[in-house]
């Protein structure tokens, strides 16, 4: 054997010692559990639930909403020694709740302090939620008939399939974005695309990320929403503003826009 032979099936061999001596070493470390992965985090900080998806789903007082495109329903909240969020099943809805730090019960039943929904809730629910939780949720969520936010910060993520992602949501008091944002897994920034998403918005801040490409966006927003599209990819874009509504488009969503008649 050539000489420059020997010295490249010596390179190779080398190479290979040190691949399989890292991979060893990290999957020694891995057993071990000195290397967390984004699975083994959710699992660490969050509760899950599964449970049949809703009709109805109405959020309420979270910092940090976490909305994620999937095939099944479930939803994961952040453990915390005080934490008071939790979650009520009323009939087909489903009402996740950031403090529920003042539950009463009347006859025996259980009545959830909620901000929201005021008008659907009536007289079943106490309404009396006095500040945002600062536990995370994560909701995994298909196509669902309704989604009802209140006081909240919310990221609706895009999907790596441009034909996922179908919502329906009433927002009042909430922060709402279009992003990617993931707490414990920053392979997942990529996915951006949503296929229909229809937005019925009361005193609410909506901005969509500059990476998101939507095929349909129908938007209601009242006096005091205000909407920054920020570049995003619009194809088919409705709007029905009230007359004080603020809306920020830039020129390539400006021309497509066009009101609900």
């Amino acid at each position: 054997m050539k000489t420059s032979n020997k010295i490249l099936l010596a390179l190779i061999i080398v190479g290979f010692g040190i691949f399989a001596s890292v991979h060893l070493t990290l999957y020694a470390k891995y057993k071990k559990g000195d290397i967390v992965t984004g699975n083994m985090i959710a699992k660490q900080w969050f509760t899950r639930y599964t449970l049949p998806a809703p009709t109805h789903l109405f959020i309420t007082g979270f910092e940090n909403v976490d909305i994620i495109p999937s095939d099944s329903f479930y939803f994961e909240i952040q453990k915390k020694s005080n934490g008071m969020a939790g979650y009520k099943i009323i009939h087909d809805s489903i009402y996740i709740i950031g403090d529920t730090s003042e539950i009463t019960t009347v006859n025996n039943q259980v009545i959830v302090p909620l901000t929201g929904v005021r008008e659907m809730l009536k007289s079943e629910i106490r309404i009396s939620a006095k500040h945002l939780s600062g536990q995370y949720l994560n909701l995994h969520c298909p196509a669902i008939g309704k989604i009802s936010i209140e006081d909240g910060y919310i990221f609706l993520r895009g999907s790596t399939d441009p034909a996922k992602v179908d919502l329906d949501l009433d927002i009042y008091n909430t922060n709402f974005n279009l992003s990617n944002r993931n707490i414990y897994d920053t392979a997942k920034y990529l996915n951006r695309f949503y296929h229909n998403i229809t937005l019925h918005a009361r005193k609410s801040f909506i901005f969509l990320n500059k990476n998101s490409e939507i095929k349909n966006f129908t938007v209601l927003p009242d006096n005091e929403t205000e909407l920054v599209d920020n570049h995003a990819t619009i194809e088919n874009f409705l709007i029905n503003p009230a007359d004080k509504s603020t809306i920020h488009l830039s020129g390539q969503n400006l021309k497509k826009v066009k009101p609900i008649q």
